[in-house]
């Protein structure tokens, strides 16, 4: 179990984000799901001594990254980071996690569907019938994570 720093949050989701199963964070742009990935990631990695992060837009600067890992106590070389570019990556890091279970206790996807909505332009207004449906589709590979 790991804390995601918010106790009020932390005591909703039953005492915080459970490794090996996925949680979904999901909210309009600049709502903070970013620093909440961060923030969780920072304190898994203190907690556990390694933590995996995958950014599916390209959008995170490391230096933001290694602000929010110094600030929680968190060692930067424990942290796993990659960087995606587009939706036949991300299936293939999720595929691969299902072949071979990461060392890692917490692997944090942030903006997982960017590319989606990229790809798919009119995804945003079928975000609730298709994310679902995606996520059952690949149920097996996210909770071997």
């Amino acid at each position: 179990m790991f804390s995601t720093g918010i106790p009020e949050l932390d005591e909703a989701l039953g005492g915080g984000i459970r490794g090996g199963k996925v949680t979904l964070i999901y909210g309009e742009e600049k709502s903070g799901k970013t620093s909440l990935a961060l923030k969780v990631c920072a304190l898994a990695a203190k907690k556990a001594g390694q933590a995996g992060y995958v950014d599916c837009s390209g959008r995170l600067h490391p230096q933001r990254l290694l602000q929010v890992l110094e600030a929680n106590g968190a060692d930067p070389s424990r942290v796993s980071v990659s960087v995606i570019g587009n939706f036949l990556q991300q299936e293939e890091i999720i595929l691969s996690l299902h072949d071979k279970p990461p060392s890692f206790p917490l692997i944090i996807f942030d903006d997982f569907t960017d590319d989606l909505a990229i790809e798919i332009p009119f995804i945003k207004n079928l975000f609730n019938l298709f994310l679902p449906s995606f996520f059952n589709h690949y149920k097996h590979s996210f909770l071997r994570l």
